[in-house]
């Protein structure tokens, strides 16, 4: 039997209806990437075990176990509580960091966030004048460094430098200078220079920020390392009564 042409045209509207209302597929803004190195997306990732263990919710009916240790690493959207702690970093509200960061590192140190929540604790530790903490929490996020291992690695030598732990940091500073890394070979000399200025050796530590000033043109990974070498060195040659410090304050 033939179908009428006004019958196929609401058969056709009503399946596009049915299209259209039906809802989307959630994102899978989740992943787990397996001991083979095999990445396995999914819709939610969450923690079932204290020890790390794990399950993937692939499309809302599939789901993964993965044991702890069993996989490489592991990533959830960036939870509330850490933006909330990101920003509270950035006000300048370096107790309440301090504060509440161990009890969310604990919460989602399997889940990706580990790194980034440690590196945020270091660094308020040192803004506060506890480098030795400041260590402790720098090592702690290695363990789980995400994709912040690089700035965990600095934000070591910053506080072996604060602590003026000569011996055990001029090895990573000497293994920085000869990296091909422009941002790690930058870090390494102002960070030379902070070591300087510790030992009030302030004429030599001007030389390593001016380094950093000449030898790294600027750019998105060095400009905040110039921009802190550069106030650290003009504030120096103030100290000192020289007057350079304002070509210095103009190099560009």
């Amino acid at each position: 039997m033939t179908t009428k042409p006004w019958k196929a045209a609401l058969i056709g509207l009503l399946a596009f209806g049915a299209l259209a209302n039906a809802a989307p597929a959630p994102a899978k803004a989740c992943y787990v990437i397996d001991a083979r190195g095999q990445k396995h997306e999914g819709i939610e990732l969450r923690l079932v075990s204290p020890g790390g263990d794990l399950e993937l919710n692939v499309d809302g009916r599939a789901r993964l176990p993965f044991k702890a240790g069993a996989y490489r690493a592991a990533m959830i959207p960036r939870p509330q509580e850490v933006a909330v702690l990101e920003k509270a970093f950035q006000d300048g509200q370096h107790e309440a960091v301090v504060k509440n960061a161990a009890g969310l590192f604990d919460k989602y140190k399997f889940l990706g966030w580990g790194g980034p929540i440690a590196h945020l604790e270091g660094q308020a530790l040192l803004q506060t004048g506890k480098p030795q903490d400041a260590l402790k929490a720098f090592a702690k996020g290695r363990q789980f460094p995400g994709e912040v291992g690089d700035d965990l690695t600095r934000g070591i030598v910053s506080a072996l430098v604060d602590m003026k732990d000569t011996e055990q940091v001029q090895p990573m500073l000497n293994a920085m200078m000869a990296s091909s890394r422009k941002q790690d070979a930058a870090f390494a000399f102002a960070s030379r220079g902070r070591m300087l200025e510790h030992a009030n050796k302030d004429k030599e530590a001007v030389l390593e920020y001016l380094k950093v000033l000449l030898f790294f043109e600027d750019s998105s990974a060095v400009s905040g390392i110039r921009e802190d070498a550069r106030g650290r060195a003009v504030a120096l040659l103030k100290k000192m009564n020289d007057g350079r410090w304002k070509q210095v304050e103009t190099l560009k």
